[in-house]
């Protein structure tokens, strides 16, 4: 089956026209037989409204510190259901209150501060997500368009939800619980959407089957194949299983985390290359403490290239300041510590990182992170977080330090009934 689909330039073009043509037979019977559905469609649909305002400040190496103030807005709307479809709008717009020349980023061009330190939040507007979706039954849904995905623990395929900009991607999805105890997800993926308000085309396939009837566990199997018109150096097959679980004893939880993924180049990747991934976690809490360890290796290939993870959420590995975005060529080995405490309903999480190469025996350096947030209503939350590198290397140690607001809103308020 992956052999028929890789490459596959028809696929979009006859998926798009079932699910159009099949929308366009049903709002031609709303026109002659009544608009009651149609119109309670539109009326039972929800206004969504998040707002996040942050500061962010970053030093790294011998760079100019950089500051960035900034605003991202959303605004959606999504419809309720019209014989099985909905649709769902989403407009973003992210705004620099302080001087943009304070903070360089790499995207776009015109927001290049040479000598300044980078900050990934370029200011930008678009239409973050625009999708049609249809649910076949109550078990299995379709989304086609622009669309918001992350699978598992986004270690693979995520939207970088930490950026002011999201990741978003056009194309097809499906999404099954029809087996019992078992989730099946594909997409075929036309663009990439990134958090610089740039894109670039792919043509790409994502397979994702997890399986939970076993007590406490939830095995998954995946296949990520990705190919990239530009950039073709991050074209990847990666094929990968995993195991979760966790398990209450009395007041107390444990959970572990298990991985292995094999990677090889892609169709379109100018690079020969095997790699392979693993992780290993176990974490447990008591009484509003949490203790975690873990060792996570992104492997290389005799130095000359590495495991590579160009669609995750990426943030949210390898530490907080943010270094190791690409997997260095001699690979990456991370042993980290993670402790937590909920005071007074206010979670506060302690990193450490030990960070090698994984061929060579290289100690890249050292890495403490913090994260402080706080639940204020259902609306409104804060949060502060900093992240501290210490280099063993050559490369630059790094400071970052973040105050952060979010404010979500929602409402079914957008038409008069």
């Amino acid at each position: 089956m992956v052999v028929i689909l890789h490459g596959h330039q028809t696929l979009k073009k006859e998926i798009k026209y079932v699910l159009w043509g099949s929308l366009l037979v049903q709002v031609t019977h709303e026109v002659v037989h009544g608009q009651s559905e149609l119109e309670k469609a539109l009326t039972d649909g929800k206004t969504t409204l998040n707002a996040r305002l942050r500061y962010e400040h970053a030093e790294v190496g011998s760079l100019e510190d950089a500051d960035a103030l900034t605003v991202r807005t959303r605004l959606g709307y999504k419809t309720g259901s019209f014989y099985g479809f909905k649709s769902f709008v989403e407009l973003e717009d992210t705004t620099a209150l302080n001087d943009d020349t304070d903070y360089s980023v790499p995207a776009p061009a015109d927001q290049k501060v040479p000598g300044t330190s980078i900050i990934a939040d370029p200011e930008g507007t678009q239409i973050n997500r625009f999708w049609l979706g249809y649910d076949i039954d109550n078990h299995t849904s379709l989304k086609l368009g622009r669309q918001r995905i992350v699978l598992d623990n986004a270690r693979f395929i995520g939207n970088v939800g930490w950026r002011q900009a999201e990741q978003t991607y056009d194309g097809f999805s499906l999404k099954s619980s029809y087996i019992e105890n078992t989730d099946v997800y594909y997409a075929y993926l036309t663009q990439r959407n990134t958090i610089f308000y740039t894109d670039t085309d792919t043509d790409s396939h994502l397979f994702n089957l997890s399986y939970s009837g076993i007590s406490n566990n939830t095995l998954t199997g995946y296949a990520y194949l990705l190919d990239f018109d530009n950039n073709q150096i991050n074209s990847t097959d990666t094929f990968g299983i995993s195991s979760v679980g966790n398990y209450k004893l009395g007041e107390n939880s444990l959970s572990y985390r298990l991985e292995y993924a094999h990677q090889q180049e892609g169709d379109s990747s100018p690079l020969e290359y095997e790699a392979d991934y693993f992780h290993a976690n176990l974490t447990g809490s008591n009484s509003g403490f949490t203790a975690g360890l873990g060792y996570e290796v992104l492997g290389s290939d005799n130095g000359i290239t590495a495991f590579k993870t160009p669609l995750a959420t990426l943030h949210a590995f390898n530490g907080f300041a943010d270094l190791f975005l690409n997997t260095p060529n001699n690979g990456l080995e991370d042993i980290y510590i993670s402790l937590g405490y909920k005071l007074f309903n206010t979670p506060i999480k302690l990193f450490y990182h030990d960070y090698s190469a994984n061929e060579g025996g290289e100690d890249f350096g050292t890495e403490f992170d913090l994260v402080i947030s706080h639940k204020i209503s259902d609306a409104t939350s804060i949060l502060g977080k900093f992240a501290s590198f210490s280099s063993d290397s050559s490369r630059p140690d790094i400071d970052r330090f973040w105050v952060q607001v979010d404010y979500k809103f929602w409402c079914i308020c957008f038409f008069e009934k």
